[in-house]
């Protein structure tokens, strides 16, 4: 994965080093509301860096038992600007399936890119969970060296994916934080 040495990194104005993540968000749609706008892939990026930054607006609900360790991470989300090929990119893919429904890691061989410089986002329409009681928001695996690709990056339901859109109407609307939570696995 990353190394320190590789990722764009500035210092802030506290002198502590930022590092900054390039992220690719692969919208996978068969032209329902699935393909979210680029506004809705906009705001889960803010929503994942006021988490991570600790920026958000409800830091004083954390609980009292992480209060003295948390802490502003010092990592930035960006969507990419310059794709695998050097071309320039506003880093939304959009692909068109009928995979997006009961999708799974198969749908990673449809885009991928490469998870060494990027981090990768998987949109979909639902998330198959095997025949298992329940409904999967998002999925992620613990990142590793030469990772399967298949096995690379964030799964994530496009009614989960930021706090407004497809999000903002969804009975699962959790302010756009599953993206957080599997990120922080991740």
């Amino acid at each position: 994965l990353f190394t320190n040495s590789e990722l764009p990194h500035s210092t802030n104005n506290e002198g502590n080093t930022l590092y900054t993540i390039p992220v690719v968000v692969h919208v996978f749609h068969n032209d329902g509301d699935e393909n979210i706008s680029k506004a809705q892939v906009l705001d889960a990026i803010r929503v994942l860096n006021d988490d991570f930054n600790r920026t958000n607006s409800d830091t004083a609900n954390t609980r009292s038992i992480f209060k003295p360790i948390a802490a502003d991470v010092q990592v930035q989300f960006e969507l990419a600007k310059i794709d695998p090929n050097g071309n320039c990119t506003d880093g939304i893919v959009r692909v068109r399936t009928p995979k997006t429904e009961g999708a799974d890691d198969d749908i990673k061989l449809l885009s991928s890119w490469d998870n060494d410089k990027y981090l990768n986002i998987y949109v979909v329409r639902s998330i198959n969970n095997f025949g298992n009681a329940g409904t999967i928001l998002g999925y992620a695996y613990y990142p590793s060296y030469n990772q399967y690709f298949q096995q690379n990056g964030v799964m994530m339901r496009h009614d989960v994916m930021g706090s407004i859109g497809t999000s903002a109407t969804s009975g699962f609307n959790n302010g756009g934080r599953t993206l957080t939570h599997e990120v922080g696995h991740y």
